[in-house]
């Protein structure tokens, strides 16, 4: 894992008027004198301002701000970062420049069938693949200056302690449901397929290519088990449909807090009305929707 720290840039004065240079150095003199100066043009003075205003609004004087984990199956192009990586940057910057102590934190996700595909094709093990696109990814973002306060990995122990901590919690509560699944696993190498990567003809509107999680055509949600015809999207063979354990989210459990909290983020306006409404329709439209942990 790594930290990121901002680094400032040294202006020199390049001009013929030097006293018009010395004039400014002696200002900036008054200035630190008035408030030491910080990265970003900001004062301790100023800083301390912000933070009490900060501390008036209400108990939100700490801020996390969890970006999205680019996954490691390849370098990321500039538009991944322009998805993941400025927006969040910006809202980082911005909350600290208002007296909030920010927490930026993400890092690359190294687990799942598309890391196990492509270090097949690149003839390297899965743990090559991800140490090599974990160094290509952090050093673009680094090389792109953006806040991190930590970058780490899904592959260090104790990202595998804290996640089994969590699930362990939330089971041990009674949120979490064992269910019998029929799940695909390619015949050739016993590997699971995710819904994404089988392919079939979609049962409702008959239009070929549809995924195992939707139609693109009708745009119906599916399962790799509706599809005529399935095949695997990796090497065309037809995939072996098993019964399996799988631990799911009671989601409908949750349903009345989530809404209470979701009715919260609305009438702050602290969320776009497109996410409120995305997330009420999940606990309203769908009381069946689970989300299932990824091992």
């Amino acid at each position: 894992m790594c930290t990121f720290k901002a680094a400032g840039r040294r202006r020199q004065n390049s001009g013929p008027d030097k006293n018009a240079a010395q004039a400014k150095r002696k200002a900036a003199g008054r200035r630190r004198r008035q408030g030491q100066r910080l990265p970003g043009g900001a004062s301790k003075i100023s800083v301390r301002a912000n933070q009490a205003k900060a501390s008036k609004l209400g108990a939100m004087t700490h801020i996390l701000s969890a970006v999205a984990w680019p996954y490691a199956n390849g370098p990321r192009h500039i538009g991944h970062v322009a998805g993941f990586g400025v927006p969040s940057d910006v809202f980082s910057r911005y909350m600290r420049m208002a007296g909030y102590d920010v927490l930026m934190v993400s890092g690359t996700d190294e687990h799942g069938t598309p890391i196990l595909v492509a270090a097949d094709e690149a003839g390297v093990s899965a743990r090559e693949l991800a140490d090599e696109n974990n160094r290509l990814i952090v050093e673009d973002l680094v090389a792109l200056g953006l806040s991190y306060d930590l970058f780490t990995r899904t592959t260090t122990g104790n990202h595998y302690r804290v996640v089994r901590e969590m699930f362990e919690a939330v089971r041990d509560n009674g949120y979490m449901i064992e269910r019998t699944t029929r799940s695909a696993i390619s015949p050739s190498t016993g590997r699971t397929l995710p819904d994404r990567y089988i392919e079939g003809t979609c049962p409702i509107c008959g239009a070929d290519g549809a995924r195992g999680d939707q139609c693109d055509n009708c745009g119906n949600q599916l399962d790799p088990t509706d599809l005529i015809n399935p095949r695997s999207r990796i090497n065309g063979e037809t995939p072996k449909f098993i019964e399996s354990n799988h631990w799911f989210l009671d989601l409908p459990a949750l349903a009345d807090a989530l809404g209470e909290w979701l009715d919260e983020r609305e009438a702050s306006g602290t969320w776009r009305p497109n996410v409120i409404k995305f997330s009420q329709n999940i606990l309203k439209g769908n009381p069946s929707a689970c989300h299932e942990p990824r091992h």
